[in-house]
């Protein structure tokens, strides 16, 4: 097995590793490439670097595309320059090709979609940007990512962090992947925004499938991700601590294409869905880690069937300072977004949380399956919710909206749902498959002794360890294939994982 990894390391992009083969319901670690790419200036890092923040996306033809970044402590800042305040990262991809035969994924294709070696904004001070936490969906046999190239706060005149944000198609050309991004350079994705701030947001995107292609529409995506009009942590015109803890955003909106020519077309200004979000107080409530502010995450949903416009379900979060209490007042916002005749507006919204309770609540995430839903607008949610630095509850529900009745939640059977009260639970990823049979689970982030990740079926009522470690494991992600007649569904969950020995995180992969 080792000497098959080391062979693949070698081998250039879009090059098969039959050699490598996932079976259905085992545990793979993701290998990773080093040195410098044959033939090319493609410079993929050390070996031991570290990789964290997967996510995972399915395509039509059962091929599993997995994008994460990794850290380049092999790179330091430019002579004479401030010092990276964060290390820089780059965002990688590992494409897994389906075998029917064997019903296994073959580990087919790696490539450096986002490199540290570009620099858009043609800065004067940092030549080396730093491109992390990407998202990828699939559209019908495609793959779209996207993620953020983010500058640093320590040069001159980058104290509010600017970012850039990318994206790039992957299609099956009959041999191989190919990447588009208008031919722009290996390791540079197409800008879709040039002028938007993260410094303590973090700008994390989330991309939400609009259409995903036919004879006459060209395949459309929505990404939606914060930009910070606030700075809380420095005074916003010195750039010197100590700030006011006040923390505002702004969701927007960007939609893109690819034509049938393979061009991704310059996108029309982004649309701010929601401004002046808050976020006061700590950055990190109650002392617990936060990769960012807001995080926002997005599901498909029903076209409108008489005018189809595009709709989809928006979740994100809010952490009020409330006087006098320790806990900060967090609320999760649900909304349903359609866009009619050009303009995006809320057909329904919820806020989880009010005033007379307080709790952090964290990390929401959204999963819809709007194909087998029979014409209905259903959605399942997940949230992370504490009111003290112990243990983490999570809040996992299903909720529908009708024209008539509103937006709901949907009553389960009493008795049922996912209860971890005294556990640790964080990081909480819903599951929303078709309703017959039903597919409904949770997968959650157990802090313990050993780490693990669980999964809750709701129809068998059950939990399941889907991976345990004494190293360290955690953030899973998945994704989800509904199957037909005698083909089974697929589910693909990564997760990030210390190996024995090992001081650093890896990308794990087992489809069920």
């Amino acid at each position: 097995m080792y000497m098959s990894l080391l062979t693949l390391l070698i081998l250039p992009p879009g090059s098969p590793s039959p050699q490598i083969s996932l079976s259905r319901f085992a545990a793979f670690e993701i290998p990773l490439r080093d040195g410098v790419e044959p033939g090319t200036l493609v410079d993929w890092g050390r070996l031991d670097r570290a990789a964290d923040h997967a996510t995972v996306a399915i395509n039509s033809d059962h091929d599993i595309l997995v994008a994460y970044h990794s850290t380049r402590t092999d790179l330091a800042n430019e002579p004479g320059q401030p010092a990276f305040s964060e290390p820089l990262k780059q965002v990688e991809i590992a494409i897994f090709k389906y075998d029917s035969l064997t019903d296994s994924w073959n580990l087919f294709q790696s490539e450096l979609l986002g490199s540290v070696l570009h620099d858009p904004l043609n800065s004067a001070y940092q030549e080396k940007v730093r491109c992390e936490r990407p998202d990828v969906i699939a559209v019908g046999n495609r793959f779209f990512v996207v993620w953020t190239r983010r500058y640093d706060r320590n040069m001159p005149g980058f104290e509010l962090e600017p970012a850039v944000l990318e994206c790039a198609w992957i299609q099956w050309n009959g041999s191989s992947y190919s990447i588009y991004n208008n031919s722009g350079p290996h390791g540079k994705g197409v800008n879709l925004d040039l002028d938007y701030k993260v410094r303590e947001c973090a700008g994390v995107p989330d991309a939400v499938l609009l259409d995903p292609g036919s004879a006459t529409t060209d395949p459309t995506v929505g990404v939606v991700y914060p930009h910070q009009t606030n700075i809380g942590d420095v005074d916003p015109v010195t750039f010197q601590p100590p700030g006011d803890n006040t923390r505002l955003c702004d969701l927007r909106l960007i939609i893109t294409s690819l034509t049938s020519a393979n061009v991704i077309p310059p996108p029309a200004a982004p649309v701010a869905l929601v401004s002046n979000i808050q976020f006061n107080g700590a950055t990190a409530p109650l002392g617990m880690e936060s990769a960012g502010l807001i995080l926002p995450d997005c599901a498909p949903g029903q076209r409108d069937p008489v005018t189809l416009a595009y709709r989809f379900w928006l979740v994100y979060e809010e952490q009020f300072q409330v006087p006098g209490s320790q806990v900060p007042d967090g609320r999760i916002r649900l909304q349903l977004w359609e866009q009619t005749a050009g303009t995006w507006g809320t057909l329904a919204t919820h806020t989880f949380g009010q005033g007379s309770a307080f709790f952090v609540r964290r990390r929401p995430n959204l999963s819809a399956h709007p194909e087998t839903a029979s014409g209905m607008d259903l959605v399942s949610i997940a949230f992370s919710k504490s009111n003290s630095v112990g243990n983490g509850d999570v809040v996992y529900e299903e909720w529908r909206f009708d024209p008539v009745m509103g937006l709901y939640k949907v009553i389960w059977t009493p008795g049922l749902g996912y209860d971890n009260t005294g556990d640790d639970d964080i990081r909480p990823i819903p599951l929303h498959g078709r309703t017959t049979p039903l597919v409904r689970r949770v997968l959650v982030d157990r802090n313990g002794a050993p780490c693990q990740i669980l999964q809750y079926d709701l129809d068998m009522d059950s939990i399941l360890v889907k991976r345990s470690s004494t190293n360290g494991l955690g953030r899973p992600a998945v994704a989800y294939r509904a199957g037909s007649g005698s083909v089974p569904d697929d589910m693909a969950l990564a997760w990030e994982e210390k190996s024995a020995g090992l001081a650093y995180f890896r990308i794990w992969l087992r489809v069920d």
